[in-house]
Order: C-alpha cells, then sequence, then structure tokens
C-alpha cells in the first residue's frame, strides 16, 4: 500500500458524519451533513491538510447510511477502507468515553496503526448493488411470511375454528401475497443475473455445482463481488466462519474449532446445499456414512461438506469450465 500522509476517520451517522484527522502531530475532529454538500466541504478541508493521493480514508460498515460516501469517494478517485466495526473495537483497547466524535477519532487512531493490513475497499458495480437490494427485500419477505404463517397456525391449533376464522382466513391470503411476491422477486433476480454476460457466466458455472441453486449461487455473487474480492474458497471459509481455527495456550492444547465469528447467512444457506446433496449426491451420502463409521461428530462432517462446496465452487470459477461428476464416468467404465 501506498505512504500515506493523512490518516482520517469517519463515524457515519444518518444525517452527518464525524470526521477526525490525524497527521503526525495534528489531530482535529469537524461535524459535517451527511450529503454530497457535506462531502464536498469535508473533502476541501482535508485538502489543506494533504492531496488526495496523500490521504487513507477509514469508515466503519454502516449499510446504506455510508454507501453515498462510499460512492463519492470513489468518483473522486480517493483511498478508502471500509472496516468491520468489531474489527476496530477489538484492536483499540479499553474504552471509556462512547461519542460520535471520540468514534472519529478512535478510526482514525485505527487506520493510522493498521493501514498497512488492510485493504482499499471495491465500490460494487450496478449490478451486485441491485442483486444486494433485490435479495434484501426477498429476506424480509420471507420474515414476514414466517410472522404470520407460525401465528396463524399456534393459534388455530389451540383455539377454536370459528373464534379465529377470520384471522386464518386473512393470514392464508397474506401468504398468498407474500408467495407470489417471492416467486415475483426469484424470477427478477434471474433476470438481472442474466443482464450481464460476466454475470450470466459465473452463476451458470456455480450453479452447475451439486447443491447449488439461485439464491446461494446469487448470495455468493453478492458477497465475493464476482469472485473479484474474496479470491480463494479458504477465504471464504474464514469469512464464513467455517474454517477450524486453534485454540492453544502453554501446554494446554485443545481441539480446532470453527469460529462463531462470521457470515451467519452463509453459514445457513451453505447448511441448506449440504442438506440437499445428503438427499441426492451420492458422494455426500457416502463421506457422511464413511464419517460417522469412523466417529466423526455429525456436526463436523456437515461443516466439512460445507467447505467442500465452496472448494468445488471456486474450482469451477478458476477453470472456467462446469462441474463434472467424474465419479459417474467412473462408474460406466467399470459397468463397461
Amino acid at each position: 500500500m501506498e505512504k500515506y500522509k493523512l490518516f482520517v476517520g469517519i463515524d457515519i451517522s444518518k444525517e452527518w458524519i464525524d470526521v477526525a484527522l490525524m497527521q503526525e502531530a495534528i489531530s482535529m475532529c469537524r461535524n459535517f451533513g451527511n450529503c454530497r454538500k457535506g462531502y464536498r466541504s469535508m473533502l476541501s478541508w482535508l485538502k489543506t491538510f494533504a492531496k488526495t493521493n496523500e490521504m487513507l480514508l477509514c469508515t466503519e460498515h454502516t449499510g446504506v447510511y455510508g454507501m453515498p460516501l462510499w460512492n463519492y469517494l470513489a468518483e473522486h478517485k480517493i483511498s478508502f477502507v471500509v472496516e468491520n466495526p468489531l474489527q476496530i473495537k477489538n484492536s483499540m483497547g479499553i474504552r471509556r468515553t462512547k461519542t460520535d466524535k471520540a468514534d472519529a477519532e478512535m478510526i482514525a487512531r485505527y487506520i493510522r496503526m493498521h493501514h498497512s493490513e488492510t485493504r482499499l475497499y471495491k465500490v460494487p458495480g450496478r449490478i451486485i448493488s441491485r442483486l444486494k437490494v433485490i435479495f434484501s427485500h426477498r429476506e424480509r419477505l420471507l420474515k414476514a411470511k414466517h410472522l404470520v404463517t407460525v401465528a396463524n397456525n399456534e393459534i388455530s391449533a389451540f383455539i377454536p375454528q370459528d373464534i379465529c376464522k377470520e384471522m386464518s382466513a386473512d393470514s392464508k391470503k397474506l401468504q398468498t401475497i407474500i408467495d407470489a411476491r417471492i416467486e415475483r422477486i426469484e424470477r427478477l433476480m434471474l433476470n438481472i443475473l442474466y443482464a450481464d454476460v460476466e454475470t450470466k457466466r459465473i452463476y451458470q458455472l456455480i450453479t452447475s455445482v451439486p447443491g447449488v441453486g439461485l439464491i446461494t449461487g446469487t448470495y455468493l455473487i453478492i458477497v465475493t463481488q464476482n469472485f473479484t474480492i474474496i479470491e480463494t474458497s479458504r477465504k471464504l471459509s474464514r469469512y464464513g466462519g467455517m474454517s477450524p481455527e486453534k485454540n492453544d495456550s502453554g501446554k494446554r492444547i485443545k481441539k480446532a474449532k470453527v469460529s462463531r465469528i462470521g457470515n451467519k447467512k452463509l453459514r445457513a444457506l451453505l447448511s441448506n446445499c449440504v442438506g440437499t446433496n445428503l438427499r441426492y449426491d451420492t458422494e455426500s451420502k457416502e463421506y457422511r456414512h464413511r464419517k460417522l463409521a469412523e466417529g466423526k461428530p455429525d456436526g463436523v462432517i456437515i461443516n466439512n461438506l460445507k467447505n467442500k462446496i465452496m472448494h468445488r465452487v471456486y474450482a469451477v470459477v478458476n477453470r472456467g469450465t462446469p462441474y463434472v461428476n467424474i465419479r459417474k464416468y467412473v462408474t460406466r467404465e467399470k459397468v463397461a
């Protein structure tokens, strides 16, 4: 990474941003609006301390509140990092003060100390951004459906039908409407994937892997930005919290375990993929039976199968050709 002279920490809220800068002995903090006018004022202020190619900005990942700022910085070719809030918090020691200004100063200190270890943020393209919005909307529809369905089933099971018939009828109508919306969203998701040549190619490759369907394939494209920011299956495994990590201290040596810190949505989707494979994929079934016979815990086996799916996904993407079930052809040769 380049040698920077000015390190800037930005704490983002809905209406404004607190900006703290650190440059050798100089340390200052100012407040700006969370809008393009505020961004212009912030950039003019920062330029009085250093050139744009000599400054490095850092923000926490704040979802939609930070997107306008990230797009503005990308437009003006300013180097910036978007870091996980937990990473910043755990690396900065004990804190006794919690204000927006203190948060901005902490982020500035963090990027000054760790700038050589961080990676510049890559703003998602239009296709990835659309997929992300559509995917999130589908998740909210599923939650709404679950809320309506579970409540209706629980109440109908214990209360006479003549008392709750209006609620049941209305709940069923809502379920029908939500199901139709979910189907529409999935069709739209597929249309977006097929609208771009490269995204379509990647999607067709990863969905050739047994168990990977529309939802998992779309999510993998979103989190890896078409497999451009997470380059290997091992990195994706650590990102999802599926890579066993050591936990040793002195003479105390424990078995490596997966971390609770990770992308829970990715883990859940891959669990669904494993469930599908265990029903239809002969190789996965045989692997599970073999490992159970060896005394391996079922949770470890399931996690290994998740990692196996990710290895297959990255293999087809790197190779550029769809997944091929080699064992099927080996079986045919033996029969012949």
